[in-house]
């Protein structure tokens, strides 16, 4: 079974997330980028594809997903926010050379996770 780990401080989204692909994948919870980015380290050899809401307390999104980068070039990461358009999602990680698999607008059909992760993951 593939892991993903869920970063986001909304304890609706992680519930959904979990609801959504817990079934089909082991998935593990963080409420935000520095607790994230700690079980990233931890289970570093697991974890196949991060999913991460941009905005958050302690360590946000983007700072989490550079310091995951610099870990892992093979991890997925899937980022997604509420507060900034897609395309300055992709100027601010593209300016820092962070490379992210695929940005999300909140809110996000269940099914279009569900098919994207799917993508990402090869199933």
């Amino acid at each position: 079974m593939q892991t993903i780990l869920v970063v986001d401080n909304d304890d609706m989204m992680r519930t959904l997330m979990l609801d959504i692909l817990g079934e089909k994948y082991k998935v593990i919870l963080a409420p935000d980028g520095e607790i994230g980015l700690g079980l990233f380290e931890k289970n570093e050899t697991e974890i196949r594809l991060v999913i991460t809401d941009l905005i958050m307390p302690v360590m946000n999104g983007f700072e989490m997903s550079k310091a995951i980068r610099a870990l892992s070039l093979n991890v997925k990461i899937i980022v997604y926010s509420s507060s900034i358009s897609l395309e300055e999602c992709q100027i601010l990680f593209g300016l820092a050379g962070v490379r992210v698999s695929k940005f999300l607008s909140k809110p996000t059909r269940v099914q279009e996770i569900k098919k994207l992760v799917g993508k990402l993951l090869q199933e």
